[in-house]
């Protein structure tokens, strides 16, 4: 999942770092990276990109020194490429930033694919079977040492 980095607080208060442009074929998250004092965030998408994404909050709180993650949910049925701004706005309007966002439609591939690392291909290696001699021994061992 593509992850559009923005950070707070780093130059001055309430100051906004990110790219001019973000690119993405579906949903994406905000990690917002706050280098100061806690500050509110209020993110918002004008109409083009409001259409085929949305956020359950437009508003966040991000503590001192830290990072939070905003998921972006995008539509599935998006047929050419969307462009529009992603609005930033710290300390209750005190800084504001445009991102110029491109939602591109999904690659074609194969919905029910499930992508799966090669080491599961092969049987798990089992330890040799312990003869049943040893069991018996070792079970009188744990009698032993319990009394």
């Amino acid at each position: 999942m593509p992850n559009l980095v923005v950070e707070l607080n780093g130059d001055a208060v309430h100051a906004i770092r990110a790219p001019d442009r973000f690119t993405a074929s579906g949903p994406f998250a905000i990690t917002f990276e706050n280098r100061g004092r806690s500050t509110h965030v209020h993110i918002h998408f004008d109409d083009d990109l409001d259409r085929v994404a949305s956020v359950d909050e437009a508003n966040h709180f991000v503590d001192d020194e830290a990072t939070r993650h905003v998921h972006v949910s995008v539509a599935a049925d998006i047929r050419e490429p969307v462009r529009g701004k992603l609005k930033i706005v710290t300390g209750y309007g005190s800084e504001t930033r445009y991102i110029d966002v491109q939602i591109d439609p999904p690659t074609e591939t194969d919905g029910d694919a499930v992508a799966v690392d090669e080491t599961f291909t092969k049987p798990p290696e089992r330890p040799p079977e312990v003869p049943f001699r040893q069991r018996v021994a070792n079970a009188l061992d744990r009698l032993v040492e319990r009394g």
